[in-house]
């Protein structure tokens, strides 16, 4: 079994290409959200505990010890961050199922959220665009989106009593596990959320 890991062209190549593409600029969004929780909801400590991976992370107990409701926090972010240059999406990660978001991405959020470790927030850059901070390599690139130009992954089985096929239907890291036990004629995991892929289609 194989896979090829893809990622998101490097922003300077897009824009020299003229190409829609760029930075996402999280750590000075940060001091910027801050800002907009003092002055609109009167905040008077900071709330925000990280940005990671597109994903905001609220102090909570903070929150509730300067009297704030958590839920008009968060919606006052979403208001804020959906105005930041390359937002295309923000969603209240606890209530994904009743916003505006295309089936796929609405899918693909849910099946990564964990409600204890995934976060209160999520943005959505648009396509082309990817986190960029102090860490970051300008000739470089990373991973991490949604999008087909870096969710795309070459699937390939290979080995003992492997016929040959392929398909060309959709297919999902989850389903790896899943085939594996078909082939191997045993029990999914218990957590298992995958579908088998027949590994005679052509």
């Amino acid at each position: 079994m194989k896979r090829k890991i893809k990622a998101a062209h490097n922003w300077k190549y897009m824009q020299d290409h003229r190409l829609n593409g760029g930075k996402w600029l999280s750590e000075s969004l940060k001091k910027n959200m801050e800002q907009i929780l003092h002055d609109k909801l009167g905040a008077t400590a900071p709330v925000v505990q990280d940005i990671l991976d597109y994903r905001i992370f609220l102090d909570h107990k903070g929150i509730a010890d300067q009297g704030l409701s958590l839920q008009r926090v968060k919606d006052c972010l979403r208001e804020y961050l959906q105005t930041t240059d390359n937002a295309c999406f923000v969603a209240d990660y606890e209530h994904v199922m009743q916003q505006s978001l295309p089936p796929v991405l609405r899918d693909r959020l849910l099946m990564g959220y964990h409600p204890r470790r995934s976060g209160d927030l999520i943005v959505v850059p648009e396509p082309g665009y990817y986190d960029f901070g102090t860490w970051s390599s300008p000739t470089g690139t990373t991973h991490g989106e949604w999008n087909p130009y870096d969710a795309h992954i070459p699937l390939l089985f290979y080995g003992w009593k492997v016929p040959h096929g392929e398909t060309s239907r959709e297919v999902h890291i989850t389903d790896i596990a899943p085939t594996i036990c078909q082939m191997l004629h045993i029990q999914q995991p218990n957590a298992c959320v995958g579908e088998a892929i027949g590994i005679n289609e052509r």
